[in-house]
């Protein structure tokens, strides 16, 4: 059956000129898309381009952290006593922080003021870089750390009765 089908297939040649005429088709066809191609130094342009702009955002993140260490001033920078006094005040503070698992009224409004308190210490933090030798603002930082000294004690008392509170009740309950 294919022998047969073979048979009936006329035999063509192409006609004359084919194969010039195919090989300029070919020949244009390549030359367009040499054309279209896009050259070695627009890809290494823009990798350079890339490269300048990392490096770039890499240096403006750099001075960004450096201007904000130096527009806040802590007293440890002023002298070796304030650096006592700072050191004296956050070593209490570390050791008078209690832990306020309860969320009522009292406990929400000690912790307000403490973070009122602390927000207002990285303002006079500010204050201190812009002119460190301001004694008003050297000692609102020494009033500010004896403040929070005294909300966390208030809030050791308020914790220590709280759980006395507790204990009593749970007392009451088991007799």
């Amino acid at each position: 059956m294919l022998r047969n089908a073979l048979a009936n297939v006329p035999d063509e040649s192409p006609h004359p000129g084919h194969e010039q005429r195919f090989v300029q088709r070919l020949a244009r066809q390549r030359s367009e898309k040499k054309g279209r191609t896009i050259p070695l130094w627009a890809y290494l342009s823009v990798a350079a381009a890339s490269v300048a702009a990392l490096i770039i955002t890499l240096v403006v993140s750099e001075i960004k952290k450096t201007n904000e260490e130096f527009s806040r001033m802590r007293l440890s920078d002023l002298s070796y006593e304030m650096a006592r006094v700072e050191s004296f005040y956050e070593q209490r503070l570390k050791e008078k922080t209690p832990v306020l698992s309860n969320e009522d009224e009292m406990s929400v409004r000690l912790r307000t003021q403490l973070e009122a308190l602390e927000l207002e210490y990285e303002g006079l933090e500010a204050a201190l870089a812009q002119s460190p030798s301001n004694q008003p603002v050297v000692d609102a930082m020494v009033s500010n750390y004896r403040y929070r000294l005294q909300i966390m004690e208030l809030m050791q008392s308020y914790v220590e009765i709280s759980n006395n509170v507790k204990k009593k009740q749970n007392e009451g309950i088991d007799l």
